[in-house]
Order: structure tokens, then sequence, then C-alpha cells
């Protein structure tokens, strides 16, 4: 079943040390999911309207026919299960900004534990 997603009310700040660690300082997170209680979880952007991850997992959007995830200096947690996709060139890494994103044909929420997981662009883009 698609997550129902949506996007981050306020930017992040990309110079943020918390962002790029796995940490129990989970403020910028937090705040997001409480704005939107009745989703699944919230796709963070940064300050240049650049994508940078969701509360609980990096971003990969299918574009001009490739996987793509932002890179790490849009100021996002480089995830074991995104580093081993790059790794195996099953993903690319590319700045995708807020104007794309309804644009792109899928967007998925990836981390080593919950894998690939879909996010119904129709509902992700309508909320926009």
């Amino acid at each position: 079943m698609p997550l129902k997603v949506r996007l981050a009310k306020n930017a992040v700040d990309s110079s943020n040390p918390f962002l790029y660690h796995k940490t129990t300082h989970r403020q910028v997170y937090d705040s997001a999911l409480r704005e939107f209680p009745d989703y699944d979880d919230v796709i963070l952007w940064n300050e240049k309207g650049e994508i940078t991850e969701s509360c609980i997992a990096n971003v990969v959007v299918f574009i001009d026919g490739q996987f793509a995830t932002p890179p790490i200096s849009c100021g996002l947690l480089n995830g074991v299960y995104r580093a081993y996709l790059l790794e195996r060139n099953e993903i690319k890494e590319r700045k995708i900004y807020r104007e794309e994103i309804e644009k792109v044909e899928d967007v998925y929420l990836i981390n080593s534990v919950r894998k690939w997981q879909k996010v119904e662009l129709a509902k992700f883009a309508k909320k926009l």
C-alpha cells in the first residue's frame, strides 16, 4: 500500500550537523511530523528548495529514465540502504527540486528496514 506523504511546510537548514548523523536529536523531524498527523511521513527540503529526505527514510524518485536520490550535500543522512544502492549503481545522485516533485514518475522512501516504499504520486502531488 502506498504511503501517504506530504512535503514539509518549512525548509531545513542544510548546514545543520544533526541532519548528517543518526542521533536522538530529532526536533526537525518530530516537528515536521507533528504538522501533519494524518500522514505516514513528511518529505523535507532545504533552504535552496532541494529535496533532502523524509523523517524516517531517504528519498528516491524515478525521473528522466533513472532512479535518483539527493546528494548528501543537500542535508541528509547517508542511509545504509541508500549507500548500498548507490554502490550497486541502482540509483544515482541528483539534486531534486520541490518544483520537480509533480513531474517525477514515481516517489519512493527507502531505508534498510523497510527497503522500497512507494509514495502514491497523485495523492502526494495534490497536497503540495
